[in-house]
């Protein structure tokens, strides 16, 4: 995700908000799917639910927002008419390393004492497509002493709707054998965002994960997502097809192919079988599904890509087949099938059959 797309992002709610009355406190709910951005990458700290409440009517007011950790729980005056948001420092936390109190301040002023500070404000814009603010950090402070900011780069935030709905079959080792089973079924709001033939899903799950999906035709690949906590941590984690055979067993058990095929139906419903999203170093599980379905509000356009361009006259080289839990045979499994074939110039083509 570019800086750039932030901007435009930023325009087009400056746009929208122009003219528009304060939303009701049941709209305003709906602003719940917070958005990181630090430069050109995503989720930084984190993406995940936010609350936001609506303190007074009419066109000009007070708005909270809360994160669920805790971790930033601040204040902005808002004025709907002007689609327009500023904040200023304010506390917003303690350090749980340091102790350290946690003010959340513009990023052009994060190097100064907190004395210096009071009368600065940070911008942002509020309307229909959402709220953003920023950029900011975090000063660890003792009220009177900047003793440092605790992320490397400065942060950009947007705050959105949800326009889709994930469902996800989650396994589970809870049992006394500690065996994999199949657990319970999570549903949760979800945010999705398509970029050409690319569609992202922030929220994607109860750790506010993100999914990322490279789209063609009826069928679909998730080829990892990154995922950065808070501080300077950063896990990154990518998304992984399991063979069913782990129902039973005490390990995790990769698929041949790592990338999870899925299917689109209808343009607006996207499912995905056996797969987990595993720490690319180590060997730490963040989470581990039997299914996952997107259902969109809206349809995707979805144009083909060169992978299943015109083939007239190409010589095949190899054709393989992918289940939905991704595993790999020569020949078709028993149901859904994705049909890569590979020609003798280096192009494929992916398609979908039913067995």
């Amino acid at each position: 995700m570019k800086k750039s797309v932030l901007t435009l992002a930023a325009l087009a709610i400056t746009a929208m908000a122009a003219n528009a009355a304060a939303p009701t406190a049941a709209e305003l709910a709906k602003y719940n799917i917070r958005i990181d951005f630090i430069g050109d990458s995503i989720n930084y700290p984190t993406t995940g639910k936010t609350t936001v409440t609506y303190a007074t009517e009419g066109n000009t007011g007070t708005i909270n927002i809360a994160e669920p950790s805790g971790l930033v729980n601040l204040k902005a005056n808002v004025d709907w008419t002007a689609g327009t948001l500023t904040m200023a420092p304010q506390m917003c936390g303690m350090d749980e390393d340091t102790y350290d109190y946690l003010m959340i301040v513009p990023a052009a002023d994060k190097a100064k004492n907190p004395t210096e500070i009071y009368s600065s404000k940070m911008g942002g814009t509020a309307g229909e497509a959402g709220i953003t603010f920023g950029p900011w950090n975090l000063m660890r402070t003792d009220f009177s002493t900047n003793k440092g900011t605790v992320y490397a780069k400065d942060i950009n935030t947007r705050i959105v709707k949800a326009n889709a709905t994930v469902k996800l079959g989650r396994l589970t080792d809870d049992n006394d054998d500690y065996t994999y089973a199949k657990g319970e079924e999570l549903e949760m709001p979800a945010f999705a965002e398509q970029n050409g033939n690319r569609l992202t899903v922030y929220n994607f799950d109860e750790m506010g994960a993100c999914l990322v999906l490279d789209l063609n035709g009826t069928t679909c690949t998730a080829k990892g997502s990154e995922v950065v906590y808070r501080k300077n941590a950063r896990q990154t984690y990518t998304a992984v097809a399991l063979d069913p055979s782990i129902i039973g067993s005490e390990s995790v058990v990769r698929a041949n192919d790592p990338d999870v095929a899925g299917t689109i139906e209808g343009k607006k419903v996207i499912k995905l079988g056996y797969f987990g999203l595993l720490r690319t170093t180590g060997t730490a599980d963040r989470g581990l599904y039997y299914s996952a379905t997107i259902t969109l509000d809206n349809e995707l356009n979805i144009t083909t890509t060169g992978i299943s361009s015109t083939v007239a006259g190409k010589q095949v080289a190899s054709e393989m087949y992918y289940n939905l839990a991704g595993m790999a045979s020569a020949q078709p499994f028993s149901g859904v099938n994705v049909k890569v074939t590979t020609y003798t110039d280096g192009t494929k083509k992916a398609e979908k059959l039913v067995r």
